[in-house]
């Protein structure tokens, strides 16, 4: 299966940051010895970002890296680490999933065990969508 790892990633504390870049490469690792593809973009983008002019907290710009993978996931799993439910970023992409009818499962970061996720009823705010489309336009 075609996953898609969403967990909470920006942080005032380093240290918080550098845990939670852990945890979603365990759990990336655990399901693609399943069998499973696994796109982690925060172990993806952590390491990459280190050496780019852009900013890690430059939210726009993840957003456009990270749409085409979480539309053409065939699902989306949602770390549920510390944050998880106020994350932004995890926001976005679980309603991003939702409006492509990808279905969402939370991972129990104990154990790996799935539950799904039924719509909570976030709505994308309309800035992600005009910042999307803007930034993929071309003139």
């Amino acid at each position: 299966m075609k996953i898609y790892l969403a967990c909470p990633y920006i942080h005032a504390d380093r240290d918080v940051i550098e845990s939670r870049v852990v945890k979603a490469s365990k759990a990336a690792g655990y399901f693609m010895d399943k069998g499973d593809r696994v796109y982690s973009p925060i172990t993806h983008g952590h390491y990459i970002n280190a050496h780019m002019d852009t900013q890690e907290g430059d939210h726009k710009f993840w957003l456009n890296q990270c749409y085409p993978d979480v539309v053409s996931a065939e699902a989306v799993y949602v770390l549920a680490i510390q944050g998880w439910n106020s994350s932004k970023g995890v926001r976005w992409e679980v309603e991003t999933a939702f409006a492509f009818n990808v279905p969402v499962y939370i991972v129990d970061p104990t154990n790996y065990e799935l539950s799904e996720l039924k719509n909570p009823g976030w709505k994308i705010e309309e800035i992600y969508r005009r910042d999307y489309e803007q930034s993929t336009n071309v003139a």
